[in-house]
């Protein structure tokens, strides 16, 4: 029996480690612009939640209080030790505002979005009434 033919194959070739590798880069490719796409969206979904739970306490003070809340108010527990909200800030890390909303019974809650500044197009905004 020749020599060659009792030889085992132990391992993997190069070629065949070069293709896995590139599969697994074309697969990454694919999957990692759609996951960064979702935490995006995740975090916009986030501070929507925030503004509408922000706006429930502004309600809520309102009517027990008949006059518009700063977010000191909000963040003051009440008579029982609990606080209208907690002190939160938004999924980019910036504070939620509140600010006159278009009648003296109304208010805007606000969230600055990813670049932080007021009055962009990537604002969040509900209004409180």
């Amino acid at each position: 029996m020749p020599a060659h033919s009792a030889r085992r194959r132990d391992g993997f070739t190069l070629i065949e480690i070069m293709v896995v590798i590139a599969i697994l880069g074309l697969l990454a490719t694919l999957i990692v612009p759609s996951v960064l796409r979702n935490h995006e969206e995740a975090m916009k979904r986030k501070a929507d939640v925030d503004l509408h739970s922000i706006a429930d306490a502004v309600r809520m003070y309102w009517l027990d209080n008949h006059r518009l809340p700063t977010w000191t108010d909000l963040v003051t527990p009440d008579a029982q030790g609990h606080p209208r909200i907690e002190d939160m800030r938004d999924p980019w890390d910036h504070e939620y505002v509140l600010g006159p909303g278009v009648s003296a019974s109304t208010m805007e809650v606000r969230c600055l979005g990813p670049d932080g500044q007021q009055g962009t197009e990537d604002d969040l905004v509900v209004m409180a009434r």
